[in-house]
């Protein structure tokens, strides 16, 4: 932080359900605050107050309104926060209290990776200064962040058991946006055209056919009012039950012998013959989206936040066409130009990699490079099968068996001892032997970390010549395992960001699991 000019603040604030929203004159059950005095406009107000006596200079305001911690909404001004800070922008943050800066794991990484690497402080409403890149400052933000989580869980509890019983008494509201509804009441030209569309399949007709129509006639979509209708989300709306006055549970069970308080669009006997017709397997005539790249849904844009998708463009001059990500979102009307990336490494004619490399690379030597300095622990899945243990359990049967012979060849024990002793260890080596290759098969954790060497990292840094050969292996795992496994792997290891520009933090990719690569090095900011 600079002595000779003012620090720069930036102010965050954040209300995680929006005030305007209310279902009835009760109380919001996730609401985080039991008065107005949370609002978004007194958290700002009371952190400009704060930066003006400490004499700082604000140079940011970011904020997200009715963006619920429940919900899991993503957080627009959270992501525009984080580029200030990575960009350099930024010398201290303003926040009226840790848990309105996150509320989960993964935005807990985030923003302390993105302020330990800027070397940003967080300041609090009542003054409390936290360091994150020193010990007591990270430990701090650490208990903080628990607590935090554990309130945020404790409402979600309490939010769950809310609704569901709405559900059960069948008073359960819409969510606010939902086509065709404004909580209990119709909305009467929406709910004709999906009344419309019921009447049109029962007869016959395909979902693309009215989606085509809905989109020529420019109907609105109610929450957005964009006219990009899919058929996807028209499927959707229709196999919805509220439509016919039913009622589901939070895993969308129909309740049977439970009627909605509201009035229906269409009857239940019209509702489940074209539930029929739409969800028939059979109908489907091509066998779907079949990913190929890592990056493709798994990296987000760095402006709103959207994961991006793959698309191809035209290298005019060399006359080939290039995958690239390009965000999803379909409005661009905030005036922002959100980033597009190349996927694959561009090549010069001798086969060298050139000054503008490709993200899924880079994704690649990060999850690599999170094995290779990772411990096995974790990577272990919480349903899935302990290798680590298993691996030191069949070290352990391998060396008795190796004494076991020894024994019998320096004459410790008879001949009947040692057959007796060696079957003793041949069964449960086998069995294991068994065990660690279905695990292999059927986790791709499993698979990277099965059989390799603990010891090459057990005492610190390992030398090059190992490190070298054990990310040779990894490399060759990762690329044997399908790109289902692959990209699963990356989701559980790394969050993705895509930036606009060229330079360096255009891609800033983080570890989740394996926190301390994310501290000054170079495999995070690329």
């Amino acid at each position: 932080m600079s002595t000779e000019t003012k620090p720069r603040a930036a102010i965050y604030a954040r209300l995680s359900t929006a005030q305007i929203e209310r279902e009835s004159d009760e109380p919001e059950p996730d609401s985080d605050s039991d008065s107005d005095s949370d609002s978004i406009v007194n958290q700002i107000r009371d952190l400009k107050k704060l930066a003006t006596k400490l004499n700082y200079e604000v140079v940011h305001v970011f904020k997200d309104d009715g963006i619920s911690g429940y919900k899991g909404k993503h957080r627009p001004d959270f992501q525009k926060l984080l580029r200030a800070i990575s960009d350099g922008e930024v010398d201290i943050v303003l926040v009226r209290h840790q848990d309105r800066l996150e509320r989960n794991r993964e935005e807990a990484t985030m923003i302390q990776a993105a302020s330990i690497k800027a070397k940003v402080q967080w300041q609090f409403a009542d003054g409390t200064i936290l360091d994150p890149s020193t010990a007591g400052g990270g430990l701090l933000a650490d208990v903080l962040s628990a607590i935090s989580r554990f309130e945020s869980a404790v409402k979600t509890e309490r939010l769950l058991m809310h609704y569901e019983g709405k559900r059960t008494s069948g008073t359960f509201a819409a969510p606010s946006g939902t086509f065709g509804w404004d909580k209990f009441d119709q909305v009467e030209d929406e709910a004709t055209l999906i009344h419309e569309a019921y009447d049109a399949i029962d007869q016959g007709k395909t979902l693309g056919s009215i989606v085509r129509s809905w989109n020529a006639a420019k109907i609105p979509q109610r929450k957005n009012g964009q006219h990009g209708w899919s058929y996807a989300h028209l499927k959707a709306i229709l196999t919805r039950p509220r439509n016919a006055g039913l009622v589901a549970d939070k895993d969308g069970v129909i309740i049977a012998g439970l009627v909605g308080q509201w009035e229906p669009i269409v009857t239940v006997e019209l509702w489940e013959r074209v539930n029929h017709i739409i969800t028939d397997p059979s109908r489907r005539k091509s066998p779907g989206f079949s990913p190929r790249w890592l990056s493709s849904g798994t990296a987000r844009c760095g402006i709103c936040g959207r994961k991006m998708k793959s698309n191809t463009v035209s290298d005019k001059r060399a006359g080939t066409r290039y995958a690239i990500l390009k965000c999803s979102r379909v409005d661009k009307s905030d005036g922002l130009r959100h980033p597009s990336a190349r996927i694959e490494d561009k090549m010069s004619e001798d086969g060298k990699v050139l000054l503008s490399r490709g993200l899924d690379p880079m994704i690649q030597d990060a999850v690599i490079a999170a094995f290779a300095f990772g411990t096995a622990d974790l990577f272990q899945e919480p349903d899935g099968p302990d290798v680590g243990a298993m691996q030191m359990e069949l070290a352990r049967l391998t060396q008795k068996r190796a004494e076991i012979r020894q024994d019998y060849h320096d004459e410790l024990i008879s001949r009947a001892e040692y057959v007796a002793d060696l079957k003793g260890t041949e069964e449960p080596i086998t069995a294991l032997q068994a065990r660690l290759k279905a695990a292999v098969a059927s986790s791709a954790s499993a698979s990277m970390l099965v059989d390799l060497r603990a010891g090459l990292r057990a005492e610190g840094r390992a030398p090059l010549e190992a490190m070298v050969d054990l990310k040779e292996e990894l490399g060759r795992r990762f690329d044997a395992l399908d790109i289902e496994q692959r990209r699963r792997l990356v989701e559980q290891l790394l969050d993705i960001r895509v930036h606009g520009g060229r330079g360096p933090g255009k891609y800033v990719v983080t570890h989740t699991k394996v926190l301390h690569l994310n501290a000054d090095s170079e495999d995070v900011a690329w």
